[in-house]
């Protein structure tokens, strides 16, 4: 058996054996390509040695308790080198100590062949010969000793010198009499120590171990201009550099050849070289009708590994509505998707902490979703209940508990055989990050901080999961790496380079050892990485596709997102002069004069039409709001092509999210001022400021849970106190406010239904104040949690909508008394005439009472909504003026942006100020 070993050729090589060695046609006996990883796990194999690497959430898990064994709770003068740091982050303090070991061990450091005995005897008589000199050195000879008494979790660097310990105890007679050469794609000098001891060991027991002929391409060390220019590419073949402004408008044009190049039946054979977070030239390949590049972002930003935290953190953390949302919404939930549905758009109005199984006492849009339509509860649905919640609420406030690693087992096993038994393909990776994560956890004796569990989290997914599944047959090879290309191509084939930019992630020199301990290393016999041998060979790996292949084809963006690309590090070393440069837009216009980019299909763009004018006469008739409210209203008339992209053509893109922070806060706010208010009318009780500022405390903890669930959670402890201190003053100014007027309270959130112009409108007020002695108001504030100006000039200058519809209501409506079979009970008309409306302030404790009379206002409103009735018949769609003058709203400062849904069509130069908006965040003030 022959093995063609390559640095950089794990996870594929091209040529692949078959395609080099059987001419592309037959499977090829006796010939193996791969890289370091499957080259040790062969090695493996054939000496019959066990696979019983852990993983790495799995090790650092263990070698946490084995730090806590050595870490005092308090500082002492004699204490390990890690100790302070350990106190403060126990979990990466011992990720990191690992990484120091796993490099010693790689090094031979903690290498001494014999029993376990032998082994931990002699490495602390290593410890007791640099203790005085060299302490750290010391500590960690002692730590592999502890470890090897205890739970032992091997590594990677454990695998090769499991395989190096195995070659030296068998010598000549070990089992790789098959194995007869290995061929190194990669020069020897690039190769590390450790690999280096490896190829001795393998050549004393009978196999050749030599430099495959393409290895000697690369020359010496050193990267130089003049060799990179002697190379394939720039002698025999072509480099074609393709610029492009971003990347969307390179993949559309690679996207548009290789689709034309397909349609031809091309004989030419084409390399993907590609990063594994290129998404756009999937979606590119995707729109052009070709086979993705398998292109793939980050493993935590895929459904089946979202799924694992997402539910752990709804069953050991305090409840957040968000994570109940993203949860939902995953396409692998095990929830119903009906149900799902249901829950969010209950989570979307009502934001409540569910907990336990009895849904008695939930909010009645919760309960409805567990319901029939006779409100019946379904035990189907209600199966469903314990993957959203846990059965007890988790308390709001730390409580110094922890969370239980067996209860994280428990759940892990829980969705991990789930997850097994559901047909749907990525699942079994779910299920095998559950195996990872009950491991870890069951290696943990103390329970787990919130930050702690996330960091477990993290460990178990950072490093994915295991891709084992076959990969789709395509037109073309992909690779990830330039080190993948070993020998040289068939002359019609072609690599295109993808972002051929520099990605910052250069290698760094190491500054955990000092020099005194790299000099003991190596005075020892254990030399460490070297990181310059490293850089050579990457750089050299760099070069491959321009020494072995005819054509390049380099693919580079002049924008990343909204920063300028930085160039490749082969960009100053290629040959300028030896370059055909193209554009991507010419390549799409089908400009680009190349045998390449041609593509057959396009022809040049021809110019753009002259606009015509528009004509409103060819308009259809638009669709009129079948209900409105007084908000709705107020937006309408503010601007209608805002209303109709929104709600009529359903543009909006928020309507998926929850409501924003400073919406949840004013739910939350109308909710503690009405029973402050019903308090003081009931039973009222004399309360100094203080006492009031901690009764609306104490109101907002327990109402967060049921009214605004993510202001329960403990980040938000400070906004809480705010809203208390804002709601307080509020209260006392309102009351001032009210005795001054001579007015009492009498009722709150009372809804009243009537008709204007055919249209059915509903309204719901906050507050009805009354007369002493009267039962029918008098006065209706209308609550806010807002500290916008416009607020104020709407009373004074009589534009105020919402409150003159609030006097339509009262005066021309009739109130709603009850529900029968989902329809309003109306009460016999009883027309109320308002003496005046208010708009009150919560977080500035301020009231704005209407200066101009109700009357007039809703005069004008009426003839403003009957107009535009009559533009959208005729099937006119009007805009907001531009605003003009020298008012407070109409002055463009920094905080200005375009108007929502004007920067969506540029409709109108309209502008709003974004700190003068209802979705204005207080928390900061």
């Amino acid at each position: 058996m022959k093995i063609i070993l390559g640095r950089y050729m794990d996870g594929g090589a091209w040529p692949d054996a078959v395609t080099h060695f059987g001419g592309g046609l037959a499977a090829v006996d006796g010939v193996k390509v791969c890289g370091p990883m499957g080259f040790l796990s062969l090695l493996q194999e054939k000496l019959g040695l066990p696979n019983n690497i852990a993983h790495g959430s799995k090790r650092i898990a263990v070698w946490e308790g084995l730090l806590k064994q050595r870490v005092p709770e308090k500082a002492q003068e004699h204490e390990p080198f890690y100790a302070a740091s350990f106190r403060a982050d126990s979990w990466n303090t011992a990720k990191r100590l690992l990484q120091m070991r796993d490099e010693l061990k790689e090094a031979g450091a903690l290498e001494d062949a014999g029993s376990k005995a032998d082994r931990i005897l002699k490495l602390e008589q290593s410890a007791e010969g640099c203790q005085h000199q060299l302490p750290r050195l010391a500590e960690m000879f002692r730590l592999e000793a502890e470890h090897l008494r205890g739970e032992s979790v091997p590594g990677p660097a454990d695998q090769m010198r499991a395989i190096r310990d195995e070659l030296t105890f068998q010598g000549i007679d070990s089992p790789l009499s098959g194995l007869l050469r290995v061929e190194l794609a990669t020069p020897l000098n690039h190769w590390q120590a450790a690999w280096h001891g490896l190829f001795d060991l393998l050549s004393s027991c009978g196999v050749a171990v030599t430099e495959h002929p393409s290895s000697t391409v690369f020359g010496d060390n050193t990267l130089k201009a003049n060799a990179l220019a002697e190379s394939r590419v720039f002698t025999k073949g072509e480099h074609i550099g393709l610029e492009a402004a971003n990347l969307p408008e390179a993949a559309e044009a690679i996207a548009a050849v290789l689709r034309s190049r397909l349609n031809d039946k091309s004989s030419e054979k084409v390399i993907l070289l590609r990063a594994e977070n290129s998404t756009e030239l999937d979606g590119a390949l995707s729109r052009y009708g070709l086979p993705s590049s398998e292109c793939r972002n980050r493993s935590t930003a895929r459904p089946f590994v979202q799924i694992l935290p997402l539910y752990l953190r709804l069953q050991l953390l305090p409840f957040d509505p968000e994570t109940l949302r993203q949860f939902l919404l995953l396409p692998v939930c095990p929830v119903e998707p009906t149900l799902r549905r249901k829950l969010l758009s209950a989570l979307k109005y009502e934001e409540f902490a569910p907990y336990g199984e009895d849904i008695k006492t939930w909010p009645s849009s919760w309960k409805k979703a567990f319901c029939d339509e006779k409100g019946t509860p379904v035990p189907a649905l209600q199966k469903h209940i314990d993957w959203i919640c846990p059965k007890d609420r988790i308390k709001i406030e730390n409580d110094n508990t922890g969370i239980s690693p067996t209860l994280i087992t428990s759940l892990a096993q829980k969705l991990g055989e789930w997850a097994q038994k559901t047909a749907q393909p990525p699942l079994p990776k779910t299920a095998e990050l559950c195996q990872r994560l009950s491991e870890a956890s069951s290696s943990i004796s103390e329970n787990l901080s919130p930050l702690a569990f996330e960091k477990l989290l993290d460990s178990v997914l950072g490093d994915g999961e295991n891709n084992t599944e076959k990969r789709r047959a395509v037109p073309w090879k992909l690779i990830s790496s330039p080190g993948q290309i070993w020998t040289e191509l068939d002359e019609e084939d072609t690599v295109i380079w993808w972002d051929f930019t520099d990605n910052g992630q250069a290698l760094r020199d190491s500054i955990t050892w000092s020099n005194e301990e790299r000099t003991w290393l190596n005075e020892n016999g254990h030399p460490l990485f070297d990181i310059d041998k490293e850089r050579c060979a990457q750089s050299h790996a760099m070069t491959a596709p321009f020494h072995f292949v005819r054509r390049v084809v380099t693919v580079t963006p002049r924008v990343h997102g909204s920063e300028e690309s930085l160039p490749h590090q082969l960009h100053a070393f290629l040959p300028k002069e030896k370059t055909v440069s193209l554009e991507a837009g010419k390549v799409l216009s089908g400009e680009a004069k190349h045998e390449f980019f041609r593509i057959d299909d396009r022809v040049p763009l021809m110019p753009a039409p002259a606009p015509t004018q528009w004509k409103v006469e060819k308009g259809r008739a638009l669709a009129l709001p079948e209900k409105i409210s007084p908000s709705v209203l107020e937006s309408t008339l503010a601007c209608p092509a805002a209303w109709y992209f929104k709600n009529m053509l359903c543009l909006d893109s928020e309507r998926d999210r929850l409501s924003g922070d400073p919406i949840t806060c004013g739910n939350l706010a109308h909710e503690v001022m009405e029973q402050l208010l019903k308090e003081q009318r009931d039973t009222p009780v004399e309360r100094t400021k203080e006492e009031l500022l901690e009764h609306i405390s104490s109101l907002l903890d327990r109402l967060a849970q049921n009214k605004a669930a993510r202001l329960a959670l403990p980040e938000y402890k400070v906004q809480r106190k705010n809203m208390a201190a804002r709601l307080t003053a509020s209260f006392l100014e309102f009351c001032k406010r009210m005795k001054k007027e001579g007015l009492v309270f009498l009722d709150s959130e009372q809804t009243y239904k009537g008709t204007l112009g055919g249209t059915e409108c509903t309204g719901r007020y906050d507050l009805m104040l009354g007369r002493p002695g009267d039962d029918k108001p008098a006065v209706v504030a209308d609550m806010k949690w807002s500290r916008r100006k416009v607020y104020k000039a709407q009373a004074k200058e009589g534009n105020a909508v919402q409150l003159a519809a609030y006097h339509f209501l009262l005066e021309k409506g009739r109130k709603v008394i009850g529900w029968q079979d989902k329809q309003p009970i109306l009460a016999p008309h009883d027309p109320v005439h308002l003496e005046n409306a208010w708009f009150f302030l919560l977080p500035e404790a301020r009231i704005h009472a209407s200066e101009v009379p109700l009357d007039g206002q809703w005069k004008k409103i009426e003839n403003g909504w009957f107009a535009l009735c009559n533009d959208l018949s005729a099937g006119r769609l009007p805009l907001a003026e531009e605003e003009k003058g020298d008012s407070a709203t109409s002055k463009k400062t920094e905080n200005e942006s375009p108007c929502l849904w004007c920067a969506y069509k540029r409709l109108c130069g309209r502008m709003q100020n974004a700190m003068d908006t209802d979705e204005e965040s207080l928390e900061e003030q």
